[in-house]
C-alpha cells in the first residue's frame, strides 16, 4: 500500500517540490494548469465529454473516464472558460471512484494528505473540513477535503460522499485549481 501511495504522489508531482512554487510545475496524468486540452484530447473529446453543471457558465467543466494514457486516475477533471477557443485548463483533477465503500477513500485521502505535508512542509495544510455538498438539495451529500495554498492556487484533496438522489459516484479527487476558478466555485454557480 505504501508503495502505491508513493507512486500516486511521484505521478503527481514529478519533480522535486523544493523547485515548485507555481501550479504549472505539477502534473496530473501528464497535464498542467495552463496547458491547453487540445494537447491532450480532440476538441470533439472535449467537447462530448463537457458537462453541464453550472448555472453560471463562465466555467466548463470536462470528466474523461479510464482513457489509455491514464497511468494513475480513473478519471480526469478539468474546467476551461466557457468560450475559450484554446481550451486553457484552470483546474485539473485525478479520480478515484470509490463506488461501494467511501471509507476507503478516506483512508486514501489520509494517506495521500500526510505524503503531502512531507512535499509541502514548509506550506502548512488546512484541517480537514466536510461540508454539504450545495448541488445536492436534499443535504445528504458531503464532502471532505485537505487543501495546500501555494502562491499561485491550491492543490486539494476531496473524498465526495453522495447521495442516492444524486446519483453519482463516490470518489477521491487530487486537485490543482487557480485562484480564478477556486474564487468562482466559491460563489455557488450552481
Amino acid at each position: 500500500m505504501k508503495k502505491l501511495l508513493g507512486i500516486l504522489v511521484l505521478c503527481l508531482f514529478l519533480i522535486p517540490p523544493s523547485w515548485a512554487d507555481d501550479l504549472r510545475d505539477f502534473q496530473i496524468e501528464g497535464m498542467s494548469i495552463k496547458d491547453s486540452a487540445l494537447n491532450f484530447f480532440s476538441k470533439s473529446l472535449i467537447e462530448k465529454n463537457s458537462e453541464d453543471v453550472y448555472s453560471d457558465k463562465k466555467f466548463t467543466v470536462v470528466q474523461n473516464n479510464k482513457l489509455s494514457f491514464f497511468e494513475t486516475y480513473d478519471a480526469v477533471d478539468y474546467h476551461f472558460m466557457t468560450n475559450d477557443p484554446n481550451y486553457i485548463i484552470y483546474s485539473i483533477a485525478g479520480i478515484l471512484f470509490y463506488d461501494n465503500n467511501v471509507d476507503d477513500c478516506y483512508v486514501k485521502m489520509d494517506e495521500i494528505a500526510n505524503e503531502l505535508r512531507i512535499v509541502f512542509k514548509n506550506t502548512p495544510s488546512s484541517i480537514k473540513k466536510t461540508k454539504k455538498h450545495r448541488a445536492d438539495n436534499t443535504g445528504k451529500s458531503t464532502y471532505t477535503y485537505v487543501r495546500w495554498k501555494l502562491p499561485s492556487g491550491y492543490v486539494v484533496i476531496t473524498c465526495y460522499n453522495y447521495s442516492k438522489e444524486m446519483n453519482s459516484q463516490n470518489h477521491l479527487e487530487v486537485a490543482l485549481d487557480t485562484y480564478e476558478l477556486h474564487k468562482w466555485l466559491a460563489t455557488n454557480p450552481y
